[in-house]
């Protein structure tokens, strides 16, 4: 079973570049989907994604730590 939670957060969009004289470039942007910003950018949609799974883990680790203090 894969791990699709990091989808509710994030998502990744394809996009090219101009990359000089080589012509266009695609690079991956990690979405946050509430804000719409572009939390990161990569060149290997793989990477993207691993990141993206990332960022996840440890938005969630911050809010339950966030959660369980007693202050």
């Amino acid at each position: 079973m894969t791990d699709d939670r990091w989808k509710t957060t994030f998502e990744i969009k394809e996009r090219s570049i101009m990359d000089g004289d080589i012509g266009p470039k695609w690079v991956y942007d990690v979405i946050n989907i509430h804000n719409g910003t572009i939390v990161s950018t990569y060149n290997e949609m793989s990477y993207a994604v691993k990141q993206a799974r990332r960022k996840y883990k440890k938005l969630v680790k911050l809010m339950e730590k966030s959660f369980m203090s007693v202050t």
